[in-house]
């Protein structure tokens, strides 16, 4: 009988390695967040942190089971939206933004106005698509549209961000361009888990 070859860890897909630094990433801010600095997290504060991760991931059976099988009360609300929240996150690592700016409006019709920086990221992320798909006039038009004369509302950060999108169609080739990291499949998952 032939032993089976393993796959090193270097080798396994981009998608799952993120999610497993998100995992730390969110663990260690919510402990932090909630604990003094002489204190770890109590058992009952890491089943919150992790119901909470599974929740934010979209593993719904996942968080039905951990409830169930700890005593704590499912979150119905945000377990009723989970399935929507994860078409949009999908919808967002698509590239598929004006489809995920629809499904948010239908999910929570405040959730955009009420959160400028996740509406920022939306609109960047859209722009970004455009740049991607060489469609320069339309990106043009998107952005007289939908954010030109709203330099008052952004903060110093997205005007940054705002200047190396804009850039990107400054290159013949933006992948290669200095600000090709907005290009990566990484900058959606991040925009996505940030909507999620």
């Amino acid at each position: 009988m032939s032993a089976k070859k393993k796959t090193p860890i270097t080798s396994a897909p981009s998608k799952w390695m993120n999610r497993s630094n998100r995992v730390s990433d969110f663990v260690r801010f919510k402990a932090g967040s909630s604990r003094s600095a002489f204190s770890g997290p109590t058992q009952p504060d890491f089943i919150k942190v992790v119901l909470e991760f599974l929740i934010n991931e979209g593993y719904k059976e996942a968080a039905e089971a951990l409830c169930q099988d700890t005593g704590i009360d499912l979150p119905k609300e945000e377990i009723d939206h989970l399935d929507a929240r994860v078409t949009i996150r999908e919808l967002i690592e698509e590239g598929r933004i004006e489809e995920a700016i629809v499904k948010v409006e239908q999910l929570c019709p405040n959730l955009l106005a009420d959160h400028p920086a996740v509406h920022f990221l939306m609109l960047q992320q859209s722009l970004i698509e455009m740049i991607r798909n060489h469609k320069t006039e339309e990106a043009l038009m998107f952005s007289e549209a939908h954010i030109a004369g709203k330099d008052d509302q952004l903060t110093p950060q997205q005007r940054e961000d705002l200047e190396k999108t804009f850039a990107l169609l400054s290159f013949e080739n933006p992948l290669e361009s200095p600000f090709g990291g907005l290009l990566n499949h990484t900058h959606r998952q991040q925009v996505g888990f940030r909507n999620g």
